[in-house]
C-alpha cells in the first residue's frame, strides 16, 4: 500500500479532491517511505529542502533524497549533487 499511501500523499499537497493539506501529505509520505517508497522519500525530501508545509532544513533534505537514491530513484541522484554542491560548495 505504499504507492497508495504515496499518491494520497500527492493529492493533499496539490489539493487535488479537497484543501491543501501538507501535514497530511507529509504523513502519507512518511508512511509509504517506512515501506520502502522511492518516490514518497524524494516528496518528503523536496518537502524539506523547499520548507513545503515544515521548516527548511536542508541536511534532512538531503537524508531523504540519499534514502530515495539508495532504493533506485534516478532523480534523487542528480538532487543530492545539486544540494551538494550548492550546500557545501563542492
Amino acid at each position: 500500500h505504499a504507492k497508495a499511501n504515496s499518491c494520497a500523499g500527492v493529492l493533499c499537497l496539490q489539493g487535488k479532491g479537497s484543501a491543501v493539506d501538507k501535514q497530511s501529505a507529509l504523513g502519507y509520505f512518511l508512511t509509504a517511505s517506512e515501506a520502502g517508497d522511492a518516490r514518497a522519500m524524494y516528496n518528503v525530501a523536496r518537502m524539506y529542502e523547499k520548507g513545503d508545509g515544515v521548516v527548511q532544513d536542508i541536511d534532512k533534505a538531503l537524508s531523504w533524497y540519499q534514502q530515495s537514491q539508495a532504493t533506485g530513484n534516478p532523480e534523487a541522484a542528480k538532487k543530492c549533487e545539486a544540494l551538494r554542491r550548492a550546500s557545501y560548495g563542492s
